[in-house]
């Protein structure tokens, strides 16, 4: 487990925002692996490495919404749990 540290980045591709940024400071999640790894040392994406998966509730127009969503994020935004 991980937790993003404060001031955290704005993501924009998260499920029932509707386009609102969502700013991920503060928040805890379950790292995946790593997006840059291709076995050999080598780089294979312009993504940051660290594949972070949180499933977090938010409150939109009164209501609120349970959502799931992987985040690429760099190491030196996270903390260990």
């Amino acid at each position: 487990r991980v937790r993003v540290r404060e001031p955290g980045p704005t993501v924009f591709h998260t499920p029932k925002m509707g386009g609102e940024g969502l700013c991920l400071g503060g928040l805890e999640g379950t790292v995946l692996g790593f997006a840059n790894d291709d076995g050999a040392g080598g780089k294979t994406t312009a993504n940051p490495p660290v594949q972070v998966q949180f499933q977090h509730e938010v409150e939109r127009k009164g209501e609120i919404h349970a959502v799931n969503f992987v985040a690429h994020l760099q190491e030196r935004e996270l903390e260990m749990l």
